[in-house]
């Protein structure tokens, strides 16, 4: 919180409330996700402390997953088997993906909103954006809070540590089921609360 930056953050507010429609943006985000290590934090004793057991798995590598979101929904997950995307396997992941849900601006999904990471300044990520018509925003630096896709991978690794059985038995299932339990409904209360009107 410390190195955010108060004025970026009112200029993404002001351009996203002004100049752009909640129906307009698309939002993606990467995550890394290891369904078989979501584990309770908490729990209830019935006025007994609460004694658990958690395996602990060392260097495991997990999946790696992009998340594309719209007002309507998720749009699709990429999973990748791996610790971590690099440049080459992100621009692999938006052409295959994201790019066929992208519409000339001012249409529906025609602003593509990420983040800072590295990864995402490719220049051939742009020519793609803009040889579909669309237009790029970035969100503001350490700005997690504006970005409904955050609150998206928040709900999916909360349904992965309540489905703990399907997480452990079959990684993949569960990461899609997770993500197909967040609802159009819950996406546009995260927009509003991210301040997409």
């Amino acid at each position: 919180a410390s190195r955010r930056n108060d004025h970026e953050r009112t200029v993404h507010l002001y351009t996203v409330r002004n100049y752009f429609t909640a129906e307009q943006i698309l939002c993606l985000d990467e995550a890394r996700i290891d369904a078989r290590s979501q584990h309770r934090e908490h729990g209830y004793g019935q006025g007994r402390r609460v004694h658990g057991l958690r395996y602990y798995i060392r260097n495991q590598a997990g999946h790696s997953c992009l998340a594309f979101i719209s007002l309507g929904g998720v749009l699709g997950v990429c999973i990748s088997p791996a610790r971590g995307i690099n440049k080459e396997m992100f621009l692999l992941d938006f052409r295959t993906h994201i790019l066929p849900h992208l519409n000339p601006f001012p249409g529906p999904r025609s602003v593509v909103t990420m983040d800072n990471a590295i990864v995402h300044y490719v220049p051939e990520l742009f020519d793609l954006i803009r040889q579909a018509g669309a237009y790029l925003h970035f969100f503001p630096a350490y700005g997690y809070d504006l970005n409904p896709v955050e609150k998206v991978i928040s709900k999916a690794r909360a349904w992965l540590a309540r489905n703990r059985d399907v997480a452990e038995s079959n990684p993949l299932l569960a990461i899609r089921r997770a993500f197909a339990s967040v609802t159009a409904t819950h996406i546009a209360g995260y927009y509003l609360s991210c301040g997409i009107a």
